[in-house]
């Protein structure tokens, strides 16, 4: 009877553990985005960072990763019409309009418009000069590996009942 109990405990262990994990071993998704300097208005630059949700708005200001042209230092968007784009130390509003906004080059700033709406899902979203990517990271390799412990576990109960 005591074997009995222990079998049904790693049985609800695992089913327990099934419901959690898929629900934590989540993407992160990261941002890339590119400005070139074909208006006048913008300067080039290419820069990413990653967020660990789809966000209709926010503010980066650290965790930004250079790739080329002039460096970065703030980021901000806002799907929202006519909304905020805050970057730190510059806050942007294109009217009628969703807008990402971007600081750097030796405390210079801009802002440009985009479909409201925009930033919500995966995808590629172009501005008047600017391209905002976003594409997801992948599942992070600790919850693989726990579902995967969680697989053998389920293995070695059916193997000892049979």
């Amino acid at each position: 009877m005591s074997r009995n109990l222990g079998v049904r405990a790693r049985v609800l262990l695992f089913a327990v553990a099934m419901l959690i994990v898929p629900a934590l071993a989540r993407a992160d998704y990261v941002y890339t985005v590119t400005s070139a300097n074909s208006s006048g208005f913008a300067f080039d630059t290419q820069f990413s960072f990653t967020q660990p949700t789809l966000a209709g708005s926010g503010t980066v200001t650290s965790g930004l990763t250079q790739i080329s042209g002039a460096a970065v230092t703030g980021f901000g968007w806002n799907s929202v019409a006519s909304g905020p784009c805050s970057t730190g130390n510059f806050t942007f509003v294109v009217g009628g309009a969703g807008c990402i906004g971007i600081e750097g080059n030796g405390g210079a700033g801009f802002s440009d418009g985009f479909a409201v709406g925009s930033f919500l899902a995966v995808g590629t979203y172009n501005g008047g000069f600017v391209t905002v990517q976003i594409a997801p990271t992948g599942v992070p390799e600790p919850s693989s590996l726990l579902l995967l412990g969680c697989g053998i576990l389920a293995g070695s109960i059916g193997r000892k009942r049979a």
